[in-house]
């Protein structure tokens, strides 16, 4: 939740710094897909990256803590993967919803204001 709430607040800002930069697009004729395409590359990029550092740190770090119980366990990818789609799943979720409502804005007004 505190993950989501601060995906948010990042779309947020992204989309209030790029509003100039949506307005004149739409007016151009870009369609709402393609203002979402914006966003879209650049969250899931840092994401991505995001992920594979901190999944390759904790699957090395419970694996060598895991190794010290007599019964243990091991990691399989099968967790990582569940763990991308979960992660993926919540940021789609939360960063298309902000995305969407800035790009379904009337933005003759926001060039306007400009």
């Amino acid at each position: 939740v505190i993950c989501a709430i601060g995906l948010y607040g990042l779309t947020d800002y992204m989309a209030n710094a790029k509003r100039k930069e949506i307005g004149i697009r739409k007016v151009v004729g870009a369609s709402v897909g393609q203002i979402l395409n914006i966003f879209t590359k650049e969250i899931l990029v840092v994401l991505f990256i995001a992920f594979l550092v901190s999944a390759t740190g904790t699957f090395l770090g419970m694996q060598k803590w895991l190794e010290s119980y007599a019964y243990h366990i091991t990691i399989g990818w099968e967790i990582v993967a569940i763990s991308l789609g979960v992660t993926l799943l919540v940021t789609v979720v939360t960063m298309g919803y902000r995305s969407y409502t800035a790009a379904r804005l009337n933005m003759v007004d926001v060039l306007k204001d400009e």
